[in-house]
């Protein structure tokens, strides 16, 4: 009897594990739009740390992309945002993932203010 009880819950730690306990308990839409969002914000990391195309990492038209890159980000997660509406999940699910999304707006439109509309500035621009 043992034995079995021992199966049965390494079988269920293996089904968690295999499907992701943050995921446990979240409908199908809040699953979709946080692996979207994740793989938005993964897509966007691998652009910013492209080099120009002299293959420079630090240039005024690296700094020109990255700023583009933001800004179109923004405007991504701006769209998943208000998509939500339409979306299956809770009304718990959307008040969270456009919590979230709504700091990482925030966060962007910070790096633009702050870092990626000084390009000029920087590296000695028009």
């Amino acid at each position: 009897m043992k034995i079995r009880v021992l199966l049965f819950a390494m079988g269920l730690a293996s089904l968690i594990a295999s499907c992701g306990a943050e995921d446990l308990g979240k409908s199908d839409c809040a699953i979709h739009y946080i692996n979207y969002l994740d793989r938005s914000e993964d897509e966007y990391q691998e652009l910013m740390v492209q080099p120009d195309s002299q293959g420079n990492d630090q240039s005024l038209e690296n700094c020109y992309n990255r700023h583009h890159y933001t800004r179109r980000y923004i405007l991504r997660l701006y769209t998943t945002r208000n998509d939500l509406n339409a979306g299956n999940c809770t009304e718990e699910e959307k008040n969270d993932i456009r919590a979230e999304i709504s700091e990482r707006i925030q966060e962007l439109e910070q790096d633009i203010e702050n870092i990626w509309s000084r390009c000029d500035e920087v590296f000695g621009g028009d």
